[in-house]
């Protein structure tokens, strides 16, 4: 299949992070992996890079948007993106999608479980920012469905926030795989990697140590780190401090600053990392920015 609509290509600079990866591939058979994170964790290039190395893997997936919380849009998409599988879908299953409906409803997703499980292939579903589907009929349906894939299928969402999708029976199932903030944080080599990738300049411990420190392994704070390294004229001062960083004893001496969070699912760009982030504001347990 060609590189699916909606998964970023892996860019030249991006560091691998086999440790997720190796995550990512404990998705289970007929499972379901949920990256959780707010804008700038990495969550969408870690689906790209970890499809990239599944090659004999069809790959199919749906930028979730506003639009999708019409069932009849959704369910068009779906159908659409699952339209080059090797065995094509029941044409009469777009019947079952019916305008003006609140959800999917059960016999659509009956009759597209049992396609998807004729098929010959192993299957991958991207759902990329999920949070944006806020129909409750729809979770509901989508919740069933991903209770119900056939082995063949797994089904790998990104999102912002948890949204209300049954995940229970799943978890108890062992048909769940988490990614969360804390586990998409780069680690201290993945960082010096993603520097020396993007900036040509080789950091020494202590200053690796210290950018990581300062941006909460950050993918976004990282990188905008890396490129103002390319023209820091004193890069032995460097990572610079960050307003609003802690001192020794765990304050904040300057409340005008702020730094980045992965507490509760929040985060505040660091302001002195790029003027183009620092106004942003935090996103937490279902707002957005």
């Amino acid at each position: 299949m060609a590189h699916p609509p909606g998964v970023e290509p892996v860019p030249p600079f991006a560091v691998q992070r086999a440790r997720l990866e190796e995550v990512l591939d404990a998705v289970p058979p007929g499972g379901v992996g949920l990256l959780v994170a707010a804008a700038g964790w990495g969550k969408s290039l870690l689906i790209a890079q970890w499809l990239a190395s599944n090659g004999s893997t069809d790959v199919t997936s749906i930028s979730v948007a506003g639009r999708h919380n019409d069932a009849m849009s959704f369910g068009a998409d779906l159908l659409e993106a699952f339209g080059d599988l090797e065995r094509p879908l029941d044409p009469n299953l777009r019947e079952h999608l019916v305008s003006g409906s609140a959800g999917l409803g059960a016999d659509f997703f009956d009759r597209l479980v049992s396609d998807l499980a004729a098929q010959p292939c192993q299957i991958v579903l991207v759902l990329d920012d999920l949070h944006q589907l806020t129909n409750e009929a729809i979770l509901d349906d989508l919740g069933r469905f991903l209770q119900r894939l056939p082995p063949n299928v797994r089904v790998v969402a990104a999102m912002r926030w948890d949204v209300a999708l049954s995940t229970r029976q799943l978890r108890m199932a062992g048909k769940l795989v988490e990614v969360r903030a804390a586990e998409l944080a780069f680690t201290p080599e993945e960082a010096r990697r993603m520097v020396r990738s993007l900036s040509g300049h080789e950091l020494d411990d202590r200053q690796v140590e210290l950018l990581v420190d300062r941006t909460e392994g950050w993918a976004a704070g990282l990188q905008l780190a890396s490129i103002s390294l390319r023209t820091a004229d004193d890069r032995d001062d460097f990572p610079p401090r960050l307003r609003g960083e802690r001192s020794a004893r765990g304050r904040v001496p300057d409340r005008g600053g702020v730094v980045p969070t992965r507490r509760a699912n929040a985060i505040v760009p660091p302001a002195d990392l790029g003027a183009a982030v620092a106004d942003r504001r935090p996103v937490c347990c279902g707002h957005r920015s």
